[in-house]
């Protein structure tokens, strides 16, 4: 999920789902690259954690 906000002194809007990830696995540890195209995440996969990247 993702939400945004115009300025760090409004709230945040309504979440909204990233459709690349989807909502069946549970993924943290989000960061996203300095140009904001990329967003990188681990998720937990049987016994290990991985890293996955999503690019816009």
């Amino acid at each position: 999920m993702r939400a945004t906000r115009e300025t760090a002194l409004e709230p945040f809007g309504k979440p909204k789902m990233i459709k690349s990830i989807g909502k069946h696995k549970f993924v943290e540890g989000p960061a996203i690259s300095a140009d904001g195209n990329q967003l990188y995440y681990h998720q937990h996969d049987g016994w290990k954690f991985r890293l996955y990247q999503v690019i816009r």
